[in-house]
Formats: structure tokens, C-alpha cells, sequence
């Protein structure tokens, strides 16, 4: 059984509320995958749906996202005590923009994890430091996050299943270009 899309989201959410590491892939100059590990924070729960990361315009991640920004974004989930099962994961496609390091909604996302707070005390001594902003697609592509793991032992094809970001948390600009 599947989860259902709009009853799925506050799920997804949370569990990415509790991760800070992520995989960003973006494409290169060239049109092919670049994929970097990056530390990520979410907005705020009142705001639209975004995440976080931040770098510095030198970066190859920085200036790919100018480039095109279009990305995808994973989050793994490992079992703790089945490290020999496949990890679940949440995977999203988005828009990224890079913002200033004064971006109230990054600052906020930054601030919640002790880890997160010291990579942006790093990161603001960088020269040119800005936070990727993802502003997510409708759908996001879930596996194995809140499904029982002997379900998925039993029938793998029954942990992967789509989730909806409500309208009200999706940035108005995506939301239009989506949508018309």
C-alpha cells in the first residue's frame, strides 16, 4: 500500500527537518550530471517550501546553478541496525537561485542545527559565500521513508511512492510556471 500523496507531506517534511546532509546534482557547463555532497536547511514551516544550502559564487556548484538551474536534491535514510538494506530516500527536482547570505529565510533555516550554524560561520568567511536557494517541483519522489521495512523486504516496488507539496507551500513564481 501507498502513501497517499496529500496525506504524505507533513511526513516528508519532518523527516527532512531531521537530516542536514543531502546530494545536489546540477548540470555542468557541458549539459552532463554534477553531483556534490552539501549541507542543507529547510525555511521556515509558515513560508513556502524550500531548501537551503550554502557555498561561494567560485564554486563549480555555484556557478552551474547560474548556468542552469534547473536540480534534483536526495536525502538518504539509512537503516540503522539493516545497514545491508537499501537506504530510503526522499528525492526532489527544483529551481535553484543563489541569494545573498542575508536571506532572512536561510538565515532561519541555518540557525536550527548546531552543525549547520557552524558550517555557515565557516562558509560566511569565504569569499563571495551565498546560499542555494531550491524552490521544489510539485512532486517529490519518495522510497522507503515511513514504510514499514518488512513490507519493502517482501515487495520492494511497495516503497516507492509520490508525495504533492500543497499549493500554499510552493513558491507563486514555480507554482505559475508549472502549472500556466
Amino acid at each position: 500500500m501507498r502513501l497517499p500523496e496529500r496525506d504524505a507531506f507533513p511526513l516528508i517534511e519532518k523527516e527532512l527537518r531531521k537530516k542536514t546532509f543531502g546530494i545536489l546534482t546540477v548540470l555542468g557547463r557541458d549539459g552532463r550530471p554534477h553531483s556534490t555532497g552539501i549541507l542543507y536547511g529547510v525555511a521556515p514551516p509558515e513560508k513556502d517550501f524550500a531548501l537551503y544550502m550554502v557555498t561561494s559564487r567560485k564554486y563549480a556548484k555555484a556557478r552551474y546553478v547560474q548556468l542552469h538551474p534547473d536540480v534534483s536534491f536526495v536525502v538518504t535514510f539509512p537503516h540503522r541496525f539493516l545497514s545491508s538494506m537499501p537506504a530510503g530516500y526522499v528525492m526532489l527536482r527544483g529551481t535553484a537561485e543563489l541569494r545573498g547570505l542575508d536571506d532572512e529565510d536561510g538565515q532561519w533555516a541555518f540557525q536550527q542545527r548546531w552543525i549547520l550554524r557552524k558550517n555557515m560561520e565557516m562558509d560566511a568567511l569565504v569569499e563571495e559565500a551565498v546560499f542555494i536557494r531550491i524552490d521544489p517541483d510539485p512532486i517529490v519522489f519518495c522510497f522507503g521513508v515511513g514504510v514499514s521495512l518488512l513490507k519493502v523486504m517482501r515487495d520492494p516496488s511497495a516503497g516507492g511512492y509520490k508525495v504533492r507539496v500543497p499549493d500554499d507551500r510552493l513558491r507563486h513564481a514555480r507554482r505559475e510556471e508549472l502549472y500556466g
